[in-house]
């Protein structure tokens, strides 16, 4: 078996570059102006397509999350209470109250908070 035409033929072929470069009998070098110019354009073509394919993937992955509607509640609910949470000031004590209570695994009640209508 060839291993290389295994392997492309196993690949999109949006992800083979086939590139190739006048061998010497000292391999690559640097010091020969087309291995040079050989080699920065490889490094470049990698960098692009790396670049290019996690972009790809961060772009999949966020709209496969934001089409989860239950994700997007959540999200949304979180969004909200951190915008909320900045603007409370005060209630320390009840807050440690409620943390604590929170805590603690042994409850099996619900916790009631209440108040005068607008005070929440």
């Amino acid at each position: 078996c060839n291993l290389k035409a295994k392997v492309v033929s196993s690949l999109s072929q949006a992800c083979v570059r086939q590139m190739s470069i006048p061998w010497t009998g000292c391999g690559v070098s640097l010091n020969n102006k087309t291995h040079e110019e050989y080699l920065k354009s490889f490094c470049s073509q990698v960098f692009d397509d790396m670049k290019w394919f996690i972009d790809e993937q961060t772009a999949q992955q966020t709209r496969s999350i934001y089409a989860n509607d239950v994700y997007g509640e959540v999200l949304r609910q979180s969004w909200f209470c951190v915008n909320k949470c900045k603007m409370f000031c005060g209630q320390e004590d009840a807050l440690h109250v409620i943390q604590t209570y929170l805590c603690q695994s042994s409850h099996h009640r619900p916790f009631i908070i209440y108040g005068p209508s607008g005070s929440g």
